[in-house]
């Protein structure tokens, strides 16, 4: 009989130290056990794990960068071309605004602009000469037509597309002029959106620059893209004589039209 009381007593006590307990510390909204509170967690880890500050993305959520390097579209990290490729967004950046700015980026290379002809050298192969008619063995495209001469061929990098630089003998798809490598100079395409957008710069010797475009959709299936540049320096030389600027002084102008 002692026995069985002493059992009950137990019995009691045990359930009211549970009872306190549980009212000292729930559980969330009182609902889930712990059990099912950790399956949660499991099941929603990724998306914590992605939220989350400071973690870097993975390369899953990293932007692929399309080229055409091989005449076709392909991820960058899946072509077998030694390539560089510079996305609009870098040649903004770093203020890439002709073809000669482009060595800056590109290993190997140097681009240079005399008297108005190109002289590109990747790799060392390059023209060392600027004869008209002499065609250099670096291939130069713009937006997929063949720039033959060198007079010219530094084009400035307007409203730019992604830029490609293949290092390298690139005969079998670019033909025989392409023995160092080739340059492909793309232009932005046409979008579906009305948009416009523009730059101004200003600096000494009275040097200033316009940039500009403008996106019109005309119908579901046409739009047409303008772009354009104005730029202009005083040069550097002043004449005390006559009170003018000799040296360096210069007017560009470029404009593009773009229908699809």
């Amino acid at each position: 009989m002692r026995t069985n009381t002493a059992k009950l007593v137990i019995l009691g006590l045990a359930s009211l130290v549970v009872m306190v307990a549980a009212k000292a510390a729930p559980l969330g909204d009182g609902s889930a056990s712990p059990v099912e509170l950790e399956g949660d967690v499991a099941s929603s880890g990724s998306d914590a794990s992605a939220a989350a500050p400071g973690q870097t993305p993975s390369s899953d959520e990293l932007q692929d960068i399309v080229v055409t390097a091989q005449r076709r579209s392909e991820r960058l990290q899946d072509t077998t071309v030694s390539v560089t490729a510079i996305t609009p967004q870098i040649a903004i950046d770093l203020g890439l605004q002709t073809l000669d700015d482009l060595e800056m980026v590109t290993p190997g290379t140097s681009f240079k602009n005399s008297l108005s002809f190109a002289q590109l050298y990747i790799r060392g192969i390059g023209n060392s000469f600027i004869t008209p008619g002499l065609e250099s063995p670096i291939a130069v495209y713009q937006d997929g037509v063949y720039v033959p001469q060198s007079f010219g061929a530094n084009k400035a990098l307007v409203d730019p597309g992604i830029s490609q630089i293949l290092r390298g003998p690139q005969g079998t798809l670019y033909g025989r002029n392409a023995v160092g490598g080739v340059v492909l100079l793309s232009s932005a395409d046409q979008t579906k959106l009305m948009e416009a957008g523009g730059s101004i710069e200003y600096g000494n010797l009275n040097t200033y620059q316009f940039d500009g475009f403008l996106n019109l959709p005309v119908s579901d299936t046409i739009s047409v893209r303008f772009a354009g540049r104005t730029s202009s320096n005083d040069g550097y030389i002043h004449n005390v004589a006559q009170g003018n600027r000799l040296v360096g002084g210069e007017t560009d102008n470029v404009a593009r039209a773009k229908i699809k």
